[in-house]
């Protein structure tokens, strides 16, 4: 992406550096993450970033539109409905993949919508443990919105714990230690400002 940026990370990659960062995950809670760690971050210009967030904001918008809400009804079974839902879910993760236009420009592409926490505090692990195994400069970010490490775990206090007592809030699956995200249960279960 930045091409500057993509270099200086590149020159200090090595399959050595990349095998430490990958024990320092395991090692982190002593816990295998059952999923591919990506070799390298990506490194966003601001105008593909600016484009990113614009269509983000452009799908959050369409989601909370009276037109949607009416559409979605029929999705649901009846009977299957939450007692008490709010109007939309608190936490939205939007994947999008880097493609290029007709003219060879990087653009955002959907790939799919989830709406609940999966990953949201191992991405505070991921981040950490590449700064401590790879030169990333103190100016680059992976927070959106002016976030930084601090605020960003507050707000995913104030959303996933809210006013309530943090020993009466779970993260429910049937079984985490089956699944590939297990290790976001362990970082979820860890995190406290």
């Amino acid at each position: 992406m930045d091409p500057v940026l993509r270099e200086k990370y590149n020159s200090q990659f090595s399959e050595e550096k990349y095998k430490t960062l990958v024990k320092d995950l395991n090692s982190e809670f002593n816990q295998y993450i059952d999923f591919r760690i990506a070799e390298t971050p990506i490194f966003l210009p601001k105008e593909l970033l600016k484009e990113i967030l614009n269509a983000a904001e452009d799908i959050v918008s369409q989601l909370q539109s009276v037109e949607f809400k009416e559409y979605s009804k029929s999705a649901l079974p009846g009977g299957l409905e939450v007692p008490n839902e709010d109007d939309h879910p608190s936490l939205l993760a939007i994947d999008f993949a880097i493609c290029k236009d007709e003219k060879g420009n990087f653009i955002p592409q959907l790939i799919e919508l989830q709406g609940f926490a999966s990953l949201y505090c191992y991405q505070i692990l991921l981040n950490e443990k590449m700064r401590k195994n790879f030169d990333i400069g103190e100016n680059l970010t992976n927070y959106f919105n002016g976030h930084d490490n601090d605020s960003y775990i507050k707000k995913l206090e104030e959303i996933i714990i809210g006013d309530s007592n943090p020993e009466n809030v779970i993260l429910l699956e049937i079984e985490p230690g089956k699944q590939k995200t297990y290790i976001d249960f362990l970082c979820t279960e860890n995190i406290s400002v």
